[in-house]
C-alpha cells in the first residue's frame, strides 16, 4: 500500500513575500512610532527641567542591559541550537511513513538561516525588554558606598546587602535563565533530527546529545552551589519568626547555615558528576549525584531544621532567641532613624492636677489650639474663596506657619489652582482648555486657632467660617506673594499652550476683565514646525498644528503635578503622599518629601509602606505596597508654581543610599548648605515617614529581648475615633505647640498619641519637631504602666455619652444638618496633664452649595468635660474663669460665661466677675496672656518678663478686688493667681 508523501510548509511567492514585509513594517511603525515621539517628548521635557543627564543616564543604562541580557540569552540559545544541529544523526530515523515532526524538519531546513538567527534574536529581545527594567540594581552595584555598619554575623559592610547582594543575585537569575532556555533549545533541536528518540524502550539518545545536555544541566547544577552560597545571606532577612520579628533566627543560624554550606559542597560535587558524564558518555553518575542532592536537600535542608526548631527551639524560644531579637531591636532602630540620638523618652504622669492658672499660662499650647480642620474644610474654601467655577482646591488643605505682625502663627494654607474637571460643559472648548484657562490665581491661608465669629444659631449660618487672607492678583493679605499664578498644581490635569506672537494681546485668563501673558521660563518652546507636529502626534490634537494663536514665542507646559514632577527627575525617590505650598521670598513653592529606602537591611523589621502609612486622610496619594526595612528622609524637594522649576536638596547627607544616588547622577541634588533660612523655616517633618516610625515605636521602644519576646509592653497606633473605620489609623496632626516636657516657646511639630497593645487607654504620646533648631527630634512622653489615662476612643466615648452633647448633635441631624466631627488632637498642658480638643462643624445636608462651618468645641482634661460655641468657653467649662482669655477674641468675650457647676478634681470652682473692677482685672489677665504669648513665640525674653509681671499684677488687683466684693457678699471664692 502506498503512502502518501509528507508535505512541507509551502513557500511564499515574491509578491507575498513583499506584502508580508510591509505588512511587518507598518506593525513595527506602529509599535515603536508612539514609542519614540513619546521618548522625543521626554527629552524635551527633562531638557526643559534641566535634568536631562537624568534621562540620558537611565536610557543608556537601559539600552546596555537590554544589550547585553540579549545577546547573552540570545547568544547561548545560538550556539547550542547551532551545536545541536551540526552534531545530528547523519539518518534520522523515521517511526512512522506518518511522522510528526518530519513536516517541521523539513520546514528548519528550508529556512535554516531564519529559525536559526530569528529563534535567538526574539528570545535574546524579550529577556533584554525584561532586563533593563532591573537598571536601579546595576547602578547602586557600580555607584554603591560604604554604610560603616557592620552586619553582627558574617561582620560585612550593609552596603554589600544593600548594593552588591540584589545585583549578584539578578546575575544568577539571568544565568539559571540562560542556561534553562538553552538546555530547552538544546533538547528540542535534539528531538526533531533524530538526537533523541522517545520510541523504544527508554527511548534513545545520541551521543553528542548526552554530552551536550549532561555539560549544561552541570553548569545549572553549579549555578545551584552558587545560589547556596549567596542564600546564606539571605538568612539575615528571615521571616522565620514574623511577625514577631525579622532576621537570621537560632534555627537559621544552627540548622539551615550549616545546611547550606552541605548543600554547596554536594552541588559542586553534583556538578563534577554530570561533566564526568558527559566525558564518559556515562549517564548514571550524575543521576546518583542529582539523587543525593534532592535527598539531601530534603534531609538536611528542611527535616533538619524543623527537628531543631520543633523540639529545641520552641520549648526555649525566649532564651534562644534572645541574641536574634537584640540583633533586630539594634538594627530595626538603625534602619528607621529611631535610635536613641532622634529618640528621648520622658516620663510623664499625664495627672490632671493643673490649675486653671497653669494651664492659662501656657499660652505656647493653649493659645495655639487649632481648631480649623485641614481634612474637612476644603468645601469652605472652595465656596468661600473659589471665585470662578474653575478654580479650586485639593480635597485635603495643608497646615504650615508663618510669622505675621512678629507673631508665629499656624495656618491651613491652599493655593487656588486651575482644576480641569471643573470646567462646565459649555466651557470644555480646546481653546478654553488649553489656551484661555492656563493657570490659577492666588494663595489662601487661614490662621487656624480661630474663626470670623461665633456660631449661635446653627440656622443663621452666620460664623463659624476661617478668617481668610488671601494673596492673589488684586489682593495682597497678610503672607505678601510676588507673583500669586499657579501654572502648577495638584488639580490640573491637561497640557496648556501659552505664549504667542511678540506684540499679541494677552489671552489668558486672570482675573474678570483682566488677560496675562505667561513670561515664566516652565514649559516646552513650540515655536517651530516640527515640535507642533510632534506635540499634535503625541496627543492626537490637529489644533496643535492650525491653531494661529501659537506663535513662535509659544510655550507648551505638561506634567504639571509637582509630585509627578519630581518622581520624574528622581525616579530613585518615593516621593511623599502630600505635597504643600509654601511661600517663600514672595514665590509660591510646592515642597515635597523624598524619601530613599531599601528592601534588605539585615536583621531590621520589614513593613509594608503602602499599609503602615494608610490612615483615615482622604485626598492624600497612598505609597505603593513595597517591602521596605530601611527609610530615609534625604531629600527636599521644591516646585516653582509658576515657571515649574524643580529643586533637590539633600537634607542627610549621611545618608549612604542618597551618596549613592548623588554618584550615579552627580550635579542634580543640591547640598543642604544652600537651602536658606526663608526655605528652611517651611520644612515640615514629613507625614509618611512619621507614620512608618510610630509603627515602629510601638514595638522598638522596648529595650530588653526577654520583654519584647512577651510583647506586653507594646503599643498600638489608635484607630480614628471621629470616623467609622474602626480598623484604620487615626493620622498624625500638626500643631503649634509648646514641647511636650512644657519648656520653651512654641514649636511646629508632627503629634500622635499611642495607646496599650489592643486596649484603649494611652500608653505614650509621640510628637517630633519642625523647627530648624529641632528639627527632626522625636520625644516620646511615656505614661505609667499602671495608669488608666483615657486614650483618643475612650474620650470620643466620653463625648458621644454626654447628655447635653448627644442632645444637641442629635437635634441638629433631625433638622437636615450633617454633623462633623474634626480631628481629635491631644495636647500635653502645664507639664503634666493631657487636653483632647476636638471641632464640631456642622453642613446642610442635601444641598450641593454646602459646606462646613464651626458649630462647638468639645474638650476633655482629667475626667472633666467642656462643651462651648468657642474654644474659650468650652475651656472655661473645665477650667473655670480666666482660662478663656488666653485663646478668646475680643467678640468672644461675651461669651465667657463660665458654668458655675463643679470642677474637675483638684481645680478651684469658677468665679464670675461681680464688680467693675474684677471685670477689668479678667481683661487685663487677658491682655496680658497674650502678650505673653507673643512673646514666648518670638522668644522675647525681656517681653516675656514684663508680661509675666503685668500678669502678676492684673492677678493681684483680681484678688483685692474679689476680696472687697466678698466682704460685701457680692462674690464667690476668689480663683488661683493666674502667675502661680
Amino acid at each position: 500500500m502506498a503512502n502518501r508523501p509528507s508535505v512541507g510548509i509551502p513557500a511564499l511567492s515574491r509578491r507575498g513575500r513583499i506584502l508580508v514585509a510591509l505588512g511587518v513594517a507598518a506593525l513595527v511603525v506602529l509599535i515603536t512610532g508612539s514609542r519614540l515621539i513619546g521618548t522625543y517628548v521626554d527629552w524635551l521635557w527633562f531638557g526643559e527641567v534641566g535634568f536631562r543627564q537624568v534621562f540620558s543616564t537611565v536610557l543608556v543604562t537601559r539600552f546596555v542591559q537590554l544589550a547585553v541580557v540579549g545577546l547573552v540569552v540570545g547568544g547561548l540559545l545560538a550556539l547550542n541550537l547551532t551545536i545541536a544541529y551540526r552534531t545530528r544523526p547523519v539518518f534520522v530515523p523515521v517511526a512512522s511513513p506518518e511522522d510528526p515532526i518530519a513536516p517541521y524538519r523539513t520546514g528548519i531546513v528550508q529556512r535554516l538561516r531564519l529559525v536559526g538567527v530569528g529563534v535567538p534574536v526574539a528570545v535574546g529581545l524579550i529577556a533584554g525588554l525584561s532586563a533593563q527594567t532591573d537598571w536601579q540594581t546595576v547602578q547602586l552595584f557600580l555607584n554603591g558606598t560604604s554604610f560603616g555598619t557592620q552586619d553582627p554575623v558574617f561582620g560585612l559592610d550593609v552596603g554589600f546587602y544593600a548594593f552588591e547582594l540584589p545585583f549578584y543575585q539578578l546575575l544568577l537569575s539571568w544565568a539559571f535563565v540562560a542556561i534553562v532556555i538553552s538546555f530547552l533549545g538544546a533538547l528540542v533541536t535534539h528531538y526533531i533530527f533524530g538526537g533523541l528518540r522517545l520510541a523504544g524502550r527508554g527511548g534513545h539518545l545520541s551521543g553528542p546529545a548526552r554530552v551536550q545536555l549532561a555539560v549544561l544541566a552541570g553548569i545549572f547544577v553549579l549555578l545551584k552551589a552558587v545560589d547556596y552560597f549567596l542564600d546564606r545571606y539571605q538568612l539575615l532577612f528571615s521571616s522565620r519568626n514574623e511577625p514577631l520579628f525579622t532576621g537570621a533566627t537560632y534555627t537559621d543560624l544552627n540548622a539551615v547555615m550549616p545546611a547550606k554550606i552541605i548543600l554547596l559542597c554536594i552541588a559542586v560535587i553534583c556538578a563534577v558528576a554530570f561533566f564526568v558524564g558527559a566525558v564518559l558518555r556515562n549517564l548514571q553518575l550524575p543521576a546518583i549525584a542529582t539523587v543525593l542532592l534532592l535527598l539531601s536537600s530534603v534531609l538536611v535542608g528542611a527535616a533538619w531544621p524543623a527537628i531543631l526548631q520543633q523540639f529545641s527551639v520552641t520549648p526555649n524560644a525566649n532564651e534562644r532567641e534572645a541574641p536574634s531579637i537584640a540583633r533586630n531591636i539594634e538594627a530595626t532602630r538603625q534602619a528607621y532613624g529611631i535610635t536613641d540620638q532622634q529618640v528621648e523618652y520622658i516620663g510623664y504622669t499625664a495627672q490632671a492636677e493643673a490649675t486653671p492658672a497653669e494651664v492659662s499660662s501656657d499660652t505656647p499650647t493653649i493659645s495655639n489650639i487649632r481648631l480649623l480642620d485641614p481634612n474637612i474644610l476644603e468645601q469652605t474654601f472652595t465656596q468661600l474663596q473659589q471665585r470662578e467655577n474653575f478654580f479650586g482646591f485639593p480635597e485635603k488643605l495643608d497646615i504650615d506657619r508663618y510669622t505675621v505682625d512678629g507673631e508665629l502663627q499656624e495656618y491651613v494654607v491652599a493655593v487656588r489652582e486651575l482644576e480641569s474637571a471643573s470646567l462646565a460643559e459649555n466651557q470644555r472648548t480646546w481653546i478654553n482648555q488649553h489656551l484661555r484657562y492656563t493657570h490659577g490665581n492666588g494663595f489662601v491661608a487661614a490662621p487656624a486657632n480661630q474663626v470670623d465669629s461665633a456660631l449661635q444659631d446653627p440656622n443663621s449660618g452666620d460664623g463659624g467660617y476661617p478668617v481668610f487672607t488671601v494673596s492673589d492678583t488684586t489682593t495682597e493679605g497678610n503672607i505678601p506673594v510676588d507673583q500669586p499664578r499657579i501654572y502648577y498644581g495638584e488639580l490640573i490635569e491637561d497640557y496648556v499652550v501659552v505664549g504667542g506672537e511678540p506684540g499679541d494681546a494677552p489671552r489668558e485668563y486672570d482675573s474678570d476683565g483682566e488677560n496675562f501673558t505667561y513670561t515664566g521660563e516652565g514649559g516646552v518652546p513650540v515655536g517651530g514646525w516640527l515640535k507642533r507636529l510632534v506635540f499634535a502626534a503625541h496627543y492626537g490634537e490637529r489644533n496643535l498644528l492650525f491653531n494661529q494663536a501659537i506663535g513662535s514665542e509659544s510655550r507648551i507646559i505638561y506634567n504639571q503635578d509637582p509630585r509627578e514632577r519630581v518622581e520624574r527627575v528622581a525616579p530613585w525617590l518615593t516621593a511623599d503622599g502630600d505635597p504643600y505650598p509654601a511661600v517663600v521670598d514672595g514665590k509660591i513653592k510646592w515642597i515635597i518629601d523624598g524619601y530613599t529606602t531599601l528592601e534588605n537591611y539585615p536583621y531590621a523589621q520589614q513593613t509594608v509602606l503602602g499599609e503602615a502609612t494608610q490612615d483615615t486622610l482622604s485626598g492624600v496619594q497612598r505609597l505603593p505596597d513595597e517591602e521596605i526595612s530601611y527609610i530615609r528622609n534625604s531629600v527636599k524637594a521644591t516646585v516653582d508654581a509658576y515657571d515649574g522649576t524643580v529643586t533637590l536638596y539633600a537634607v542627610d547627607e549621611t545618608d549612604p543610599v542618597l551618596r549613592a544616588w548623588m554618584n550615579i547622577f552627580p550635579d542634580t541634588v543640591t547640598p543642604a548648605s544652600e537651602i536658606s533660612d526663608s526655605l528652611r523655616a517651611h520644612f515640615r517633618y514629613p507625614e509618611d515617614l512619621f507614620k512608618v516610625q510610630r509603627q515602629m515605636l510601638t514595638r522598638y521602644h522596648v529595650d530588653d529581648p526577654a520583654v519584647f519576646f512577651s510583647q506586653n509592653n507594646f503599643w498600638d497606633v489608635p484607630s480614628d475615633p471621629t470616623e467609622n473605620q474602626s480598623t484604620v489609623d487615626q493620622p498624625p496632626y500638626y500643631v503649634l505647640a509648646g514641647p511636650p516636657d512644657g519648656t520653651g516657646p512654641a514649636e511646629f511639630q508632627l503629634t500622635s498619641a499611642l495607646v496599650s497593645l489592643r486596649r484603649e487607654f494611652l500608653s505614650a504620646y509621640v510628637s517630633v519637631s519642625s523647627d530648624p533648631e529641632n528639627y527632626g527630634k522625636i520625644k516620646v512622653l511615656e505614661l505609667p504602666t499602671d495608669s488608666q489615662t483615657l486614650g483618643p476612643q475612650q474620650v470620643q466615648t466620653r463625648f458621644d455619652s454626654s447628655a447635653e452633647v448627644s442632645r444637641e448633635l442629635n437635634l441638629l441631624r433631625q433638622s437636615q444638618t450633617d454633623v462633623r466631627l474634626g480631628n481629635l488632637l491631644t495636647l500635653p498642658v502645664a507639664g503634666g496633664g493631657l487636653l483632647y480638643v476636638e471641632p464640631v462643624y456642622i453642613e446642610r445636608s442635601a444641598t450641593e452649595t454646602s459646606f462646613p462651618q464651626l458649630n462647638r468645641v468639645l474638650v476633655f482634661y482629667g475626667d472633666r468635660l467642656g462643651y462651648g460655641v468657642t474654644l474659650a468657653q468650652a475651656l472655661e467649662d473645665v477650667f473655670g474663669a480666666g482660662v478663656g482669655a488666653a485663646v478668646a477674641r475680643p467678640e468672644d468675650q461675651a461669651q465667657l460665661e463660665p458654668d458655675p457647676g463643679p470642677t474637675a478634681p483638684g481645680l478651684p470652682a469658677p468665679v464670675q466677675p461681680a464688680t467693675p473692677d474684677m471685670a477689668q482685672a479678667v481683661a487685663d489677665i487677658g491682655t496680658a496672656l497674650q502678650q505673653l504669648r507673643s512673646a514666648q513665640g518670638s522668644g522675647d525674653f525681656t517681653a516675656q518678663g514684663q508680661a509675666l509681671a503685668a500678669l502678676d499684677a492684673a492677678a493681684q488687683r483680681y484678688q483685692q478686688a474679689a476680696n472687697g466684693a466678698g466682704s460685701d457678699g457680692g462674690a464667690q471664692a476668689p480663683p488661683a493667681e493666674p502667675g502661680g
